[in-house]
């Protein structure tokens, strides 16, 4: 017996979204990381890439910081 596994269908909306680069929301924007560097997040089903996000590190997270310090309390 031998079973034959259908690759799904993605609608091309998730395709579109999946197509650039991933930022990270920093006091309500969007935004690259601070370094410029990305990284791959794969689909666990296929091993393919699905998309390269932003990769944060001190400086965007200094950032996030202080977006939510200037916040009114």
């Amino acid at each position: 017996m031998t079973t034959v596994l259908a690759q799904p269908v993605i609608d091309r909306r998730v395709t579109a979204f999946l197509s650039g680069s991933k930022k990270m929301l920093i006091d309500g924007k969007w935004v690259d990381a601070a370094s410029g560097k990305t990284f791959a997040t794969y689909d666990p089903s296929t091993g393919e890439v699905l998309a390269q996000v932003a990769e944060g590190d001190g400086e965007d997270i200094d950032r996030s910081d202080w977006s939510c310090n200037t916040l009114p309390k």
